[in-house]
């Protein structure tokens, strides 16, 4: 639901269908003006979430939060969305606030999304391997931000991220996924990275961070 009456509930249950050739999740539909806008940003258009694809968004942590909270407002005015953080990047302020200007049923779209917080690599493993699968799209915040922590051994974290990528694999067969990681200084191993690199389907890089005086906008 975007604000408009005329809208149909985001029932995950029997969801909106304007084509077959329109993913199943960020859908347009016919008699809501508002959704029929293509998802514009100020960095340029962000891609739609397929089912089947990982999108992996490479940004100082402005910038990622920004597309994160874009992402997950867009999922929840639809359907259930998980928010998995592992740097304790999730707000809640701007996210309800970017909501609220697309719906009047606040609460009941802040009920659809799921947060869990992983403080080090072992708990962001376990996060993804108790995740069934299901269709409904996961958002990872900063996955590589405990997987940086040097108090574990290089060799255990690779092993690690290793377990990670394949329930990633896992359950983007389900639902679409989109995880965001931060720039790696030069010392810090680049291998994490590709590892994550290689299993996804679209990159977006982003150097500089966000103008602060531009409002977060959906469409």
């Amino acid at each position: 639901m975007c604000g408009n009456r005329s809208c149909p509930s985001p029932n995950p249950a029997s969801p909106a269908r304007v084509n077959p050739s329109f993913p199943p999740f960020l859908t347009p539909l016919r008699d809501c003006p508002l959704c029929q806008l293509p998802l514009s940003w100020k960095y340029g258009n962000l891609p739609q979430l397929r089912t089947g694809s990982l999108i992996l968004i490479q940004a100082e942590p402005a910038v990622s939060r920004e597309i994160m909270t874009i992402f997950t407002a867009q999922l929840a005015l639809q359907g259930p969305v998980r928010v998995l953080d592992g740097g304790n990047r999730f707000d809640a302020y701007p996210l309800a606030r970017l909501i609220r200007r697309h719906t009047s049923e606040l609460e009941e779209t802040l009920q659809r999304i799921q947060v869990a917080r992983a403080f080090t690599c072992y708990q962001m493993l376990a996060l993804l391997a108790q995740t069934a699968e299901a269709p409904v799209p996961t958002l990872v915040l900063d996955l590589l931000a405990t997987f940086l922590d040097e108090n574990v051994a290089l060799l255990e974290r690779r092993y690690l991220l290793r377990q990670v990528v394949d329930h990633l694999v896992r359950l983007r067969g389900q639902a679409p996924i989109a995880i965001s990681v931060s720039p790696l200084s030069p010392e810090q191993p680049r291998d994490l990275l590709e590892m994550l690199v290689e299993i996804s389907d679209r990159i977006l890089r982003y150097e500089k961070p966000l103008p602060p005086a531009e409002q977060l906008r959906l469409f």
